[in-house]
C-alpha cells in the first residue's frame, strides 16, 4: 500500500489522469445516508455505486459536477433499499447513464417506490438495464474488471421476505473489481450468514487489497472470518458518522492487522491505484478519529 496521507484539494481532478480511482463520497446529512461510490478506470470511464438516500441527491450532483462527470458509463444498483437508492432517480434523471446493471428484483413483491421510480426514469430514457448475478463478469475501460459473486442470479423473493432487512441485505451485491494488480472487495450489506457462504464458496479468492466494510461497518457483519478470509490492508466504512458500534468495528479491524477508514472521520476517501500500489487520500486527517469516536 502507497502513501497515506490527507489532503483538503481531494477534488483535484487533475491526479486522476491516467490511474484508476474509487472515491467515496461522504453526503453530510443527520441520519444516516447510505452508499454512494465513484470508480473511474485510467481511460476514464465512469461507474457510479448505489446513490445514498433521496435527501443528498443534490450533494451527489454536485461532487459529480465537480468531478466533471457527465456521462456515467455504468451504473450498479446493489440492492433496492433506500439508502441505496433512494437518489438514484434523479441521478438518472440528470446525468447520461449508459447502461445499469442491478440484482434480479421482482418489482411485483417490492415496496420500495425509490426503486420504482428509477425503473421508471430507466424505461422512460430508454436506459439499458440488465440483471447480474453470481459468476457474471464485465469491464469498465480496458483494464478493469468486475466480477459479481452473489446473489445467484435467478433469485426470487417473497413480499414478506423483502420487508425483512437481514433478507435482502443477505441478497445485496457482493463484487470484486480489480485493476491490473490490485483488487478491491465489496460486500455491500451482506450480515455475517453470508460472508460464512462466501467464505466457504470462494476461500482465498476472496483476498483483496481493499475491503469494503459490509453494512456500514455494522456489528451484523465484519465478522473476524471474513476480515481474515479477504486480508485486506485497508478497509473502508461508509456510515455518516462515528459511534461506539462503528468504533467496535474499526478496533477489530485493526486487531485484525488491517487499517480502517470512516467516512463518517476522515470525510471524502479516495483510493488511487497504479496497477502496483495504491494511495489513501482523505479529506480530513486522521487526528479526526480520536476527536469524534464516542
Amino acid at each position: 500500500m502507497g502513501l497515506i496521507r490527507n489532503d483538503s484539494h481531494i477534488f483535484d481532478r487533475r491526479r486522476e489522469e491516467g490511474l484508476f480511482t474509487v472515491r467515496y463520497l461522504c453526503m453530510r446529512w443527520e441520519y444516516p445516508t447510505g452508499d454512494c461510490i465513484l470508480v473511474r478506470s485510467p481511460d476514464g470511464k465512469t461507474m457510479l455505486i448505489d446513490s445514498g438516500v433521496s435527501h443528498t441527491a443534490d450533494q451527489v450532483l454536485e461532487y459529480l459536477e465537480r468531478l466533471g462527470v457527465e456521462t456515467i458509463d455504468l451504473v450498479l444498483l446493489t440492492h433496492p433499499h433506500g439508502d441505496h437508492v433512494g437518489g438514484m432517480a434523479r441521478i438518472l434523471e440528470e446525468k447520461h447513464v449508459k447502461k445499469l446493471y442491478t440484482i434480479n428484483v421482482s418489482l411485483e413483491n417490492l415496496y420500495s417506490d425509490a426503486y420504482r421510480d428509477a425503473e421508471e426514469v430507466l424505461a422512460r430514457k430508454q436506459i439499458s438495464r440488465h440483471v447480474v448475478g453470481e459468476g457474471e463478469k464485465f469491464s469498465l475501460g480496458a483494464d478493469v474488471s468486475i466480477e459479481v459473486l452473489s446473489p445467484e442470479k435467478e433469485f426470487k423473493l417473497s413480499e414478506l421476505e423483502y420487508r425483512y432487512d437481514s433478507i435482502l441485505n443477505n441478497h445485496s451485491m457482493v463484487y470484486k473489481v480489480t485493476y491490473k494488480n490490485n483488487s478491491f472487495l465489496f460486500s455491500t450489506d451482506i450480515y455475517e450468514e453470508r460472508e460464512q457462504l462466501l467464505i466457504e464458496k470462494y476461500g482465498a479468492y476472496l483476498q483483496a487489497d481493499v475491503m469494503h466494510a459490509p453494512h456500514h461497518g455494522s456489528t451484523s457483519s465484519s465478522s473476524v472470518a471474513y476480515i481474515r478470509s479477504v486480508n485486506p490492508q485497508v478497509a473502508i466504512v461508509s456510515f455518516h458518522r462515528n459511534n461506539p458500534v462503528t468504533a467496535e468495528i474499526l478496533a477489530r479491524y485493526r486487531s485484525l492487522g488491517v487499517k480502517p477508514y470512516h467516512v463518517g472521520i476522515h470525510g471524502n476517501i479516495m483510493l488511487v491505484s497504479d496497477g502496483k500500489q495504491i494511495e489513501v487520500v482523505t479529506e480530513n486527517g486522521e487526528d479526526q478519529e480520536e476527536k469524534i469516536v464516542g
